[in-house]
């Protein structure tokens, strides 16, 4: 997608709110696409909720709440991006307001864990079960990252008219991102800088590093780590330095310039990863990551990538030793991860089409 002129010079197009968290890193941003604009607002779930399994210990932030619910309803938008946890308390809470229902693209990314949690404090508090209908309202569009996770939400009760599978991709990331990979369009040689031909892991949440920290110690491999250091604080070893989360540029930057990505993942229901996953693909490098149903779509083993099992140091120190001295296998593998990534960009961009059809008709 290309990223669009000032909103003056183009005709009226969707506006989004968007509740992606991220420490606020994009708190307060606007971004403009040929196709629509997110607006990212300043609140997530955890600024307004924290909740355990059963519903019954709770912290909330009613002002953060309140607000987050008055500007998704009643800020002029055509409709609220966020997961399924936040979708599930916004629209209770708008309920209870009497606030006109408005549409949603909810990204479930743990199988309703966490939105079952915050279904259960509503049963316990307010004595409502309100799942059910919030699966099953004609108002909210289901953002699927695994394709083979669609039976799963057809099984609660969700047509398939309201799923749109939307593959992690450059499409994908340019619908939430608008604008994401205009540094990289602009300077395809590379930057040539301190991660050159470099083993670079790179990504926050549900990382797995203290098996690549081992990995690396017993490959005698030199790995540099990108993460949210507050989130992930560094794990001391020889041949392993860390840096702090980069801007998009410098990030997309290391991207291109490093030999090949890893990716530790820890396994559970949330799907993550794929983002790290098409960034790199798209840029032609090959991926190293765990074995599991997140990058199921992204990564054939030897073929778009390379697998290991699942918190298993001593297999993934056998793939960090093959991929730091076989240029002619990663850039093989490298070319056919291109080809798999605008694969599934095409097919994202259809889904996305179709929700943005479907908002610009309401």
């Amino acid at each position: 997608m290309r990223t669009g002129g000032p909103p003056h010079s183009r005709p009226k197009i969707p506006r989004i709110i968007n509740l992606f968290g991220d420490g606020g890193r994009y708190a307060g941003q606007i971004r403009n696409a040929d196709t629509h604009e997110m607006h990212f607002f300043r609140y997530s779930f955890d600024d307004y909720m924290s909740v355990d399994p059963t519903g019954v210990s709770y912290r909330a932030n009613k002002e953060n709440l309140r607000e987050t619910v008055e500007e998704a309803y009643l800020g002029g938008y055509d409709a609220c991006a966020c997961d399924s946890n936040d979708a599930l308390l916004l629209q209770f809470f708008a309920q209870k307001r009497g606030f006109a229902p408005i549409t949603f693209l909810i990204n479930d990314v743990d199988k309703f864990e966490m939105a079952g949690w915050v279904n259960n404090f509503i049963r316990h508090y307010y004595q409502e079960d309100v799942f059910q209908h919030f699966a099953s309202s004609p108002r909210n569009c289901w953002m699927h990252i695994i394709k083979s996770r669609s039976k799963f939400y057809t099984a609660l009760g969700i047509v398939e008219a309201n799923l749109f599978y939307i593959p992690m991709s450059e499409a994908a990331i340019e619908f939430t991102f608008p604008g994401f990979f205009k540094s990289y369009h602009a300077d395809e040689t590379g930057s040539h800088g301190r991660f050159k031909n470099k083993i670079i892991a790179v990504g926050t949440h549900n990382r797995d590093y203290e098996t690549l920290v081992k990995a690396a110690t017993i490959a005698g491999v030199e790995v540099h780590i990108i993460t949210n250091l507050k989130i992930n604080p560094p794990i001391e070893a020889a041949g392993v330095f860390w840096h702090d989360s980069l801007p998009e540029a410098d990030f997309n930057s290391a991207i291109r310039d490093a030999k090949c990505i890893v990716i530790p993942l820890r396994v559970d229901n949330r799907a993550s990863g794929q983002m790290g996953c098409a960034i790199a693909m798209k840029m032609g490098k090959a991926v190293v990551t765990t074995r599991c149903e997140s990058v199921c779509d992204h990564i054939l083993d030897g073929k778009t990538g390379f697998l290991y099992t699942n918190g298993s140091a001593e297999e993934l120190a056998k793939v960090l030793r093959k991929v730091s001295g076989s240029t002619d296998a990663l850039k093989r593998v490298g070319d056919n991860a291109r080809k798999r990534e605008r694969a599934l960009s095409a097919v994202a961009s259809e889904s996305i089409s179709r929700f943005l059809d479907r908002v610009s008709l309401r």
